[in-house]
């Protein structure tokens, strides 16, 4: 599959399924000297085809990349890793492991809300855990 998707010029693109019957997943590179891919959700509902399409930021995702020295390991549901299988395939990710970390890193952004409430709890539960440990010892 190539062409004119969302008004940017893809290369060559790899398909797979997402979920149980919810759909396929396509990731498209850029051609040659191109600085943005797609990823298009195709899905079935009632027979009805819908699509999503949402454009990468080359550059900005490995960007994004830079800096990894942490090793963390984890077990991963077989649809996530299908996923992220298709996503390296696709030639956006060069491995798994830079996969799981753009993937990562996308969530913490995508949640930064819920994360500054959960520093602004843990901070106050720390005060907490001072001032007990001052009261104890007095």
């Amino acid at each position: 599959m190539t062409g004119n998707l969302d008004g940017l010029v893809v290369g060559v693109c790899e398909c797979g399924p997402v979920g149980e019957g919810t759909g396929d997943l396509c990731v498209c590179a850029p051609k040659e000297g191109g600085t943005r891919a797609i990823a298009i959700k195709v899905a079935t509902k009632d027979g009805e085809v819908g699509f999503e399409s949402t454009g990468v930021d080359l550059q900005g995702l490995h960007e994004a990349l830079k800096g990894r020295g942490n090793i963390v390991m984890t077990r991963v549901a077989d649809e996530d890793l299908a996923t992220m299988d298709l996503l390296v395939e696709s030639g956006l990710f060069g491995s798994r492991s830079e996969c799981a970390a753009f993937l990562i890193r996308a969530g913490i952004e995508g949640r930064k809300d819920l994360l500054e409430r959960v520093k602004d709890t843990a901070g106050k539960i720390r005060a907490l855990k001072e001032k007990m440990r001052k009261d104890i010892a007095s």
